[in-house]
């Protein structure tokens, strides 16, 4: 089956390549040939090219499209679009009253309604989605999902009962999990290291609505990202803590705070005789494949992450993990993992004041950190439930094109890989 993946991927964010990576673990499996729309077509395939072993990596290719607009006018992406059998829309935040912008998701759902008119199935996997105050948007978001996609999947219940608000019926819509639950893997022995993950994201939440608009972080997570380190370090100066951020310029800026929070430490340490490690923050390139990442989010005892997929990505590392109740999905997942009390929030009365969020989340992944023993094994097990769960998104995209179906004129090759 020749499968097309649109999303808003090659642009150097973390939480989209992850679910590109869950997606491609479904489909890499030697039957299909995959094209992803990329922003850096180079990027993509050096990033998920490991998902395949080296004599299929040629299944995988990426066709360079910059927004979901530019469809008709990128002769490379219509080809591959249009000898497509199944086209499937992933990532790129929630679905919310926010989007209003031209790379949003009535720009995202737009390429899903030309498939259909040249008789490509369509698949949106995994969303999230938060209920639509106005009417008529309400309205509109439900004449695009009903009319131009055949099967929808959600990552939880909350996003199903957003998208029934929407007027499409419960049948419609399964709620299956986020694609990045595919990446479990095997849990190797229990991590006893001392050693925090801490995955960065541009904004909080890291996207309030489905778009690609270039993110810049804001003041107050700045002071957040800046107190959280400075937290950390006052609690265990010895603590190794490992750092991943986006591969944008936001993620850089980011990592400049931390990195001066550093800095700062170790130039008190000089007049104080302090003992802060200069060890004690290590940058992880972020562009590495997901699969290289995972490897060393194994040995973690403990993960703060700003993202919703980063912190699927370090359950599915067998990690416990914690992060903010303000982001999209977050507290739900962790409730799910069975770690709902380190879904952090603000205290009452005191939402305005980013340095109070900044300690109490340093202080909640520095219990997890205590507790990793205790909780690694709950984690595993509650991972590998979800992931089961999740599996039905890879049974739902094969069944969506029957297997007579899917060779079509001019694509004889793809015969073969189905056999």
């Amino acid at each position: 089956m020749n499968v097309v993946i649109s999303g808003p991927f090659g642009r150097g964010m973390l939480s989209d390549e992850i679910v590109l990576a869950g997606l491609l673990r479904h489909l890499a499996h030697g039957k299909h040939h995959i094209t992803v729309f990329s922003a850096n077509p180079v990027s993509t395939t050096d990033m998920h090219a490991s998902a395949y072993g080296e004599s299929q990596k040629e299944l995988l290719q990426a066709v360079k499209m910059s927004e979901p607009s530019k469809l008709l006018s990128t002769p490379e992406a219509w080809t591959a679009m249009n000898e497509a059998q199944l086209m499937i829309l992933a990532s790129a935040g929630v679905f919310s009253q926010s989007d209003k912008s031209k790379s949003g998701a009535y720009a995202w759902l737009a390429p899903l309604e030309h498939a259909q008119r040249v008789g490509v199935k369509t698949a949106v996997i995994g969303i999230g989605a938060l209920q639509i105050a106005d009417r008529l948007e309400r309205v509109r978001m439900q004449r695009l999902l009903h009319n131009c996609v055949d099967s929808i999947s959600v990552r939880d219940s909350d996003s199903k009962q957003a998208v029934m608000t929407y007027g499409l019926s419960a049948n419609r819509i399964s709620n299956n999990g986020d694609p990045a639950l595919a990446l479990t893997r095997p849990f190797s022995t229990e991590s006893k290291e001392r050693r925090v993950g801490v995955i960065l994201s541009g904004s909080v939440p890291s996207r309030s609505g489905f778009s690609t608009e270039p993110i810049t972080p804001g003041y107050e997570l700045t002071r957040i990202v800046q107190n959280f380190f400075e937290k950390l370090i006052s609690l265990e100066p010895q603590l190794k803590v490992l750092v991943f951020h986006d591969n944008t310029s936001s993620g850089e800026q980011l990592a400049d705070i931390v990195e001066s929070v550093q800095q700062k430490s170790l130039s008190s340490n000089a007049t104080t005789k302090g003992n802060v490690d200069e060890d004690f923050l290590v940058f992880q390139e972020s562009s590495l494949p997901i699969n290289e990442t995972q490897a060393t989010l194994e040995t973690c005892g403990a993960i703060f992450s700003f993202s919703l997929h980063g912190l699927l990505l370090g359950a599915t590392s067998g990690v416990p993990v914690a992060g903010l109740a303000s982001e999209s999905g977050a507290s739900a997942l962790l409730n799910s993992l069975g770690l709902g009390q380190y879904s952090v929030a603000s205290p009452q009365g005191k939402e305005s004041e980013p340095e109070a969020l900044g300690v109490i989340a340093a202080t909640a992944v520095y219990e997890l950190l205590g507790r990793q023993a205790e909780l690694q094994k709950l984690v595993r097990e509650r991972v590998r439930v979800l992931t089961r769960k999740e599996a039905q998104n890879a049974r739902m995209l094969e069944l969506l094109v029957p297997r007579r179906q899917r060779p079509r004129a001019g694509m004889a090759e793809s015969t073969d890989l189905d056999e």
